[in-house]
C-alpha cells in the first residue's frame, strides 16, 4: 500500500498487493475516485466472520 523512500529514488517499481483489511477513521472518504463510507461497532474484532450493516 505504501513504498519504501528507496523505491521511488532508485527508480523501481511496485508490484500488485492484496489487502485483506483497511482501517480509516470513521466518515466518508474519497481516494482516487472510490468512495469510503467507515463506521465503528461495540463488537470486538477476531478472527470470525461477521456481517455489519452501514444501513441503506
Amino acid at each position: 500500500m505504501e513504498q519504501e523512500e528507496g523505491f521511488a529514488k532508485n527508480g523501481e517499481t511496485h508490484g500488485n498487493e492484496t489487502i485483506g483489511y483497511l482501517a480509516i477513521t470513521e466518515g466518508t472518504r474519497n481516494s482516487n475516485g472510490v468512495t469510503f463510507l467507515a463506521g465503528s461497532t461495540d463488537n470486538s474484532v477476531t478472527d470470525v466472520f461477521l456481517s455489519i450493516s452501514f444501513g441503506g
